[in-house]
């Protein structure tokens, strides 16, 4: 940033002195000041004075003022200033947002200290965020770039929503960075029309990037993770997201409800609005109580079982049945790739009894028994042991096809031997 915002500078003819810098990222920095006017603290958010000039950026920062400055609501962060400073060396004016200053941290920083949050903080949070984003809907705001790390916390537990650089209106989709085709917002959180770039996107996006948020908080991750801003966003368009359950975090059905139809790929499936979804939430927290985070791995109570009939007498037939039956119930049950190891050796077995047929009973040729002995290998590695695993990226999108060819070719297989078997005079 050079000189311009230093520490002990002031900026607007001397009406701001900058204390010290409080973060940024990389087209703008964050500064605690004091304002000497009004005397109060306040955060500074400008642009870097490093950067290209480009008319794009100062727009944005612009519009970031104007969508803030025009939402009075405790859940978004009040903006008091905007102005422009000259640039260091007679260089293009580095514009700035004087903005109040929240006595906490981010969402983010929270998350990654506490790690998943009690339902009840979760769905609190939620709900204040949803009434932020409530308020900006009603005026045509769509943010569009909802994620942890642009809500801040205060110490009472206030969540308050900032950072509309990228803000559109809701009737044009309009914005200082946005061209057709391009896709503005951040990936993890990124909803799927955002991905695809289509024109005229609502506010039921940022109810899609609210859902991600959410997941979040209660599983400790999103539910979409790659290696590549390309790969998350295909999930996003084609994958359906993961259940709580299927992360280990037991909820009641109204939570996952509230999830499902959040993270709607289509728009028409989500919620019609943030009021509506508030509402959902609010109803969802009261089917919880505030206690932590219940883990599905950890409930040690058996679920309650419906009243039966009265069990027959030991010595009658019905009774030795359902004795038997109850035993072979306690058995362990093989796992889900035994059950597919074994269902591939019959098939593979039934191949080879197809085809050794249609050779007069004679030994099929060698290339025959290796073709079904490779499919049936490729059928175990790649659709049975890791699929198990947690594989992201395009080598997820690999596995897949892999599976599915060898499936494929498998079955041809033992069809093609059925069919030759079935002509044969």
């Amino acid at each position: 940033m050079g000189d311009l915002f230093e520490t002990g500078a002031t900026v607007a003819q001397g009406r701001y002195r900058i204390e010290g810098l409080l973060g940024g990222g990389g087209m703008a920095q964050v500064y605690r000041a004091h304002d000497e006017r009004l005397a109060r603290t306040v955060a500074l958010k400008a642009m870097r004075a490093d950067l290209p000039h480009d008319p794009g950026w100062t727009a944005r920062f612009r519009r970031e003022a104007q969508a803030m400055a025009a939402l009075s609501h405790p859940n978004v962060v009040a903006v008091h200033d905007t102005g422009e400073e000259p640039g260091p060396g007679g260089g293009a004016p580095v514009p700035f947002i004087v903005m109040e200053l929240i006595p906490g941290r981010s969402l983010a920083d929270h998350l990654r200290e506490r790690g998943p949050l009690p339902v009840a903080e979760a769905l609190d949070l939620a709900a204040q965020m949803l009434a932020a984003l409530a308020a900006a809907h009603a005026r045509g705001l769509v943010h569009r770039d909802i994620k942890p790390a642009n809500v801040l916390l205060t110490g009472d537990g206030t969540a308050k929503v900032a950072d509309f650089g990228i803000a559109a209106t809701a009737e044009t989709g309009a914005t200082a960075l946005t061209r057709t085709g391009t896709a503005i917002g951040t990936p993890p959180y990124m909803s799927p029309e955002q991905v695809e770039g289509q024109r005229g996107v609502d506010g039921r996006s940022d109810l899609y990037s609210l859902g991600i948020v959410l997941f979040q908080m209660l599983a400790g991750r999103v539910p979409f993770e790659a290696d590549s801003g390309y790969a998350i966003g295909y999930l996003h368009v084609h994958a359906e997201p993961p259940t709580l359950a299927s992360a280990g975090i037991g909820v009641p059905a109204p939570v996952q409800g509230l999830l499902t139809t959040a993270l709607a790929k289509r728009p028409e499936d989500r919620f019609p609005d943030a009021a509506t979804m508030r509402a959902a939430a609010l109803a969802a927290a009261r089917s919880h109580p505030p206690t932590d985070v219940v883990r599905i791995s950890a409930l040690a109570v058996e679920p309650t079982r419906p009243v039966r009939a009265a069990p027959p007498p030991e010595g009658s037939l019905q009774g030795a049945l359902r004795g038997a039956l109850r035993t072979l119930g306690t058995r362990p049950r093989p796992s889900r790739k035994t059950v597919k190891f074994l269902l591939l050796v019959l098939s593979y077995l039934l191949g080879w009894l197809i085809v050794s047929l249609t050779f007069s009973g004679g030994h099929p040729p060698v290339r025959v028994n290796l073709a079904l002995g490779l499919a049936g290998i490729a059928c175990v590695w790649f659709g049975g042991a890791n699929r198990r695993r947690r594989i992201t990226g395009p080598i997820t999108l690999l596995y897949e096809l892999l599976t599915a060819v060898a499936w494929l070719f498998h079955v041809v297989a033992v069809l093609i031997s059925g069919i030759y078997l079935l002509a044969k005079p």
